[in-house]
């Protein structure tokens, strides 16, 4: 008995010891707290604990609760009481409890034989306080985590998954309960792939890695991309515990790296299926296409040019082919020259020859800031080139020798046509005696009048090839627009009665005058009158007007009813000697000089001539006189002296 009660003695000293990180409570069978140990009443000091001896632990734990012990939860004081209440019930696990002075206690129990409970409590302020900071410092890593577009992982000595950070969800749509006990090969989609089979050999072996990427199916059951990163984390024997790492959704990354990729294969197959040689520089002056290595132009650059070389480094080669066993030599300027030429952010062509073939380089600014250069074989282009230019001449030779010959043929020809004309008209009128017969007074006319008709054939001839061979001059002089329609309806008049037409002149009275030659006025508006007279048929109508333009020039026209011209047909017509064949031209006699010698005049007048019609509804004929061939009301004023009046009237003549 004597050494039990030692034992006891020796106990309860343990449990009064000035130690307030240890604690033991006693309750009895009824619940009634029967010992506490001097611990308890340090951990809680503002309740008076022995006044507490022999009272229901309910109302211990009441008083407890109500002086601000807590049990790690925001919860009401009742809700409290009731929540430990039940743990005691059943206190399989250890209780945590922060109390009043901040101090972190871990409790226990234990039923006894004769249902005592024993609680045993210790201070884990100092542990609780790590855990807090470990939890805040993993927490800090989750937020950084969920702030971009990144997730932690946690994997044991397996390689099973343990824990997710909250990032998982919301950026993959994978809930990361679904994924805890699985291996990531159990995700991978090709497991077979040699960078897979690299990164098991990796994780075996227990070694960091960085940046590995794998297919996966989402839970829409889209595949999606992720990246992940780990290290290898170890216990205190070194023993393999299993990787940390960090992971992120790269889907939307991958597929603009596919579409790329696809964009780049139809370039590049684009590219080489182009006959020239290409190469594409990006906007920092480096080789990023090129189909330059299959082109015979380039077997001896082909090296130098490759993908990644420098501009600089790719105009050196180029020149250098160029000059090739010519003997020149390179120089730097001469490749500054041509650099700056692909820097410039205009386009620029330049042909050269190169051995038996001709070059065309192209060089085009790309949207990017880079530069595109295209080398076309032109050799064909070139060579039609020059036989266009042969043919050009050589049309323009014969055309000088016909008109030529026409213009000496013509001035041949009329000077015995005039002495033809002369006699014919000696003859006519008897000058040298009466004729013995009437009849050959009729025919002396009909000498004449043919001679006369020749000699107006020969003039537009003449007038033709001068304008032509670029010898006809405008001497310009103010022309009277009414006169000159007046005088060429009066020419027609009687062939038009003749027919049966209709001659309106709609020509005000007040027009400005021309700067042209009153001559050449009439001789065009009296071939197009004559035209129009011709083509048009018993009843119709022939009409001349004018019309000013916005800009000051003036464009007389000739219009009638008549029979008209398809539209491919026009341009026949101002072809010299050209008819078109109709049965009514056939009816009358012509050579196909009026409209082009029209023309021609125009062009002298730096005006246009143009032709419009419609079979069965009629033709019109616009003679477009420029502003400056229009004399304006200002050089109409007169002068203070006679003198000057003519001086001022030179003057507006260009």
């Amino acid at each position: 008995m004597a050494a039990r009660a030692d034992i006891a003695d020796h106990l309860q000293e343990l449990l009064d010891a000035d130690d307030s990180e240890f604690g033991f409570v006693l309750l009895d069978p009824d619940d009634i707290l029967t010992y506490a140990s001097k611990g308890l009443r340090e951990a809680f000091p503002g309740v008076d604990i022995p006044s507490k001896i022999s009272r229901p632990y309910t109302e211990v734990l009441s008083e407890l609760i109500k002086v601000g012990t807590q049990t790690g939860k925001t919860l009401p004081p009742e809700d409290q009481l009731n929540s430990h209440l039940k743990w005691h019930q059943d206190p399989t696990h250890p209780l945590e409890v922060l109390t009043n002075k901040g101090q972190w206690i871990r409790y226990r129990e234990r039923r006894l034989p004769g249902g005592y409970t024993a609680g045993v409590f210790i201070d884990i302020t100092e542990v609780k306080k790590r855990e807090l900071a470990l939890a805040a410092r993993e927490q800090r890593l989750a937020d950084y985590a969920d702030a971009g577009s990144e997730w932690l992982w946690q994997t044991d000595e397996d390689h099973r998954y343990t824990y997710f950070s909250r990032g998982l969800l919301p950026h993959t749509g994978i809930n990361p309960d679904e994924l805890i006990g699985k291996r990531r090969q159990d995700l991978i989609q090709s497991s077979a792939d040699a960078s897979v089979l690299e990164h098991f050999a990796t994780l075996e072996e227990h070694r960091s890695f960085q940046n590995f990427r794998y297919a996966t199916k989402g839970k829409d059951g889209e595949t999606r991309y992720i990246s992940v990163s780990g290290v290898p984390f170890f216990g205190k024997n070194g023993r393999f515990n299993g990787y940390r790492g960090v992971g992120r959704d790269v889907t939307a990354h991958v597929l603009a790296e596919q579409r790329a990729e696809q964009a780049h294969a139809r370039l590049s197959d684009a590219v080489n299926g182009l006959q020239g040689g290409i190469l594409m520089f990006d906007q920092n002056e480096r080789l990023v296409v090129t189909n330059i290595q299959s082109r015979s132009l380039y077997i001896d650059v082909a090296d130098r040019l490759k993908v990644g070389t420098p501009m600089a480094e790719a105009v050196a080669a180029l020149l250098q082919r160029d000059i090739g066993d010519s003997g020149a030599v390179l120089t730097q300027e001469t490749v500054d020259r041509e650099l700056s030429r692909w820097r410039s952010p205009q386009r620029s062509d330049l042909q050269f020859p190169l051995g038996d073939a001709w070059i065309e380089r192209r060089v085009t600014p790309t949207k990017a800031g880079g530069a595109l250069i295209m080398e076309i074989d032109v050799t064909a282009s070139k060579r039609r080139e020059r036989e266009l230019q042969a043919a050009k001449e050589e049309a323009e030779r014969a055309n000088r020798t016909r008109t030529q010959f026409m213009a000496q043929m013509s001035h041949e020809l009329r000077t015995p046509l005039n002495s033809i004309i002369g006699f014919a008209e000696v003859i006519h009128d008897e000058l040298y005696g009466e004729l013995p017969s009437p009849k050959y007074k009729d025919f002396a006319n009909d000498i004449r009048e043919s001679g006369r008709h020749l000699l107006s054939i020969i003039n537009d001839i003449l007038d033709l090839a001068k304008g032509e061979a670029g010898q006809r001059s405008l001497n310009p002089e103010p022309v009277s627009v009414p006169e000159a329609v007046a005088a060429s309806l009066k020419l027609v008049k009687q062939r038009a009665d003749a027919i049966g037409l209709t001659l309106e002149n709609r020509v005000p009275s007040d027009l400005p005058a021309l700067l042209s030659e009153d001559k050449l006025v009439r001789q065009m508006l009296i071939n197009l009158m004559s035209n129009a007279v011709k083509f048009t048929q018993a009843g119709g109508t022939v009409a001349v007007s004018v019309e000013m333009t916005d800009e000051g020039g003036m464009t007389l026209i000739v219009s009638d009813s008549g029979i008209g011209m398809e539209k491919g047909d026009i341009e026949k017509a101002l072809m010299p000697f050209t008819q078109i064949d109709s049965d009514l031209s056939r009816q009358y006699e012509g050579t196909g000089l009026g409209l082009p010698l029209v023309d021609s005049l125009m062009t002298l007048h730096d005006g246009l001539f143009i032709l419009e019609s419609t079979v069965g509804v009629g033709t019109k004929a616009s003679l477009c006189f420029p502003p400056k061939a229009v004399v304006t009301a200002e050089a109409e004023q007169p002068a203070n002296t006679p003198d000057s009046a003519q001086s001022a009237r030179k003057a507006q003549i260009p």
